[in-house]
């Protein structure tokens, strides 16, 4: 879905819906349309994939752009994210971090 929410923006800011008429989305929309569904990319990018916990303590939660360090001591607690199934919040002394449920370790995490 994100892809064609993506192609959609592009088609809009490109004047692609323009008729010769000029009734279309005026290309400010396309352009707004693609903030939107770039922030929802850096959302989804961002979301860790793997977590790596090493013997001194240190967890790595490693995502598709981004890489987080932190420490055992340093998680405050592990909830539901509010209001979005399969989704848990991971509280830190220096931030949140969102992820998915189930995915492979996590249960070792914990």
């Amino acid at each position: 879905m994100l892809i064609l929410f993506t192609v959609i923006g592009f088609l809009m800011t490109s004047g692609a819906f323009h008729s010769s008429h000029g009734n279309g989305p005026p290309r400010l929309v396309g352009l707004l349309w693609l903030f939107i569904v770039s922030w929802y990319w850096y959302l989804v990018l961002t979301i860790p994939h793997t977590i790596v916990v090493s013997e001194s303590g240190q967890v790595a939660f490693n995502s598709v752009i981004c890489k987080r360090l932190t420490t055992m001591r340093e998680i405050n607690y592990i909830k539901p994210y509010g209001g979005q199934i399969g989704f848990l919040l991971i509280k830190t002394n220096t931030g949140k971090i969102r992820i998915l449920n189930q995915f492979d370790e996590f249960h070792d995490f914990v």
